[in-house]
């Protein structure tokens, strides 16, 4: 009988759902999720930060959409360096689309020593550059750590109910405040949708398929 190969022997119970495969295409698909989000970002800043739905609050102190959206480019990639380079350009272009907006939206506004849009670009580059890789390293740091779900394993199965249990917990921290101050509905309502999801998209097969094996 021929040994099985080492892909097989870790193969993981969600390794079925493999979207992002290391070619061009998918990385740009991801840089592109990446300006999506930062947009998004800049686009729920200018509603409310206080009041019932507080959605500004989403934008600046709220972690539980991009835990979710990561966690799936994470655990949806083929191998562990695509995981790396595509959660790394997600966040990357999130928070270069961001940091620009913040720049151009204070340009406008008067509250910056430049008389030129040019002159405003020229001299922030390199602080754009500098704000946004930090976080992509950090994050595809992580990702490297956080692949490891994709395989069978008490390892594997706790990586794959961490992001779960942060998303749980944010979730509660938000729900408090609506109940007890009125305030953060919407950020609470995002947490609690993402939380739902990533249960549904990630936890959920698993656990059907292990009730099917032992069926």
């Amino acid at each position: 009988m021929g040994k099985s190969s080492p892909e097989k022997r870790e193969a993981s119970p969600i390794c079925g759902r493999t979207l992002l495969r290391g070619c061009p295409a998918h990385f740009l698909l991801t840089a592109s999720a990446g300006i999506l989000g930062g947009l998004l970002v800049a686009f729920i800043f200018e509603f409310p930060s206080d009041g019932l739905w507080a959605a500004t609050y989403w934008s600046t102190s709220v972690y539980g959409f991009w835990i979710f959206t990561t966690s799936l480019l994470v655990l949806w990639s083929e191998k562990r360096h695509v995981a790396c380079i595509g959660s790394g350009l997600y966040i990357f272009f999130m928070f270069l689309v961001t940091t620009v907006y913040m720049s151009l939206r204070l340009f406008y506004r008067g509250g910056t020593p430049y008389e030129t849009l040019f002159d405003m670009t020229l001299h922030s580059f390199s602080g754009w550059l500098w704000y946004s890789t930090p976080p992509a390293l950090l994050c595809a740091g992580l990702a490297a750590v956080l692949w490891g779900g994709r395989k069978a394993g008490t390892i594997g199965a706790v990586l794959r109910w961490l992001p779960f249990a942060f998303l749980c917990l944010e979730t509660g921290c938000l729900l408090f405040y609506v109940f007890t101050q009125s305030t953060r509905l919407f950020p609470a309502l995002t947490d609690l949708l993402c939380t739902a999801g990533y249960f549904v998209l990630i936890l959920l097969p698993i656990l059907m398929k292990r009730g099917d094996r032992k069926c």
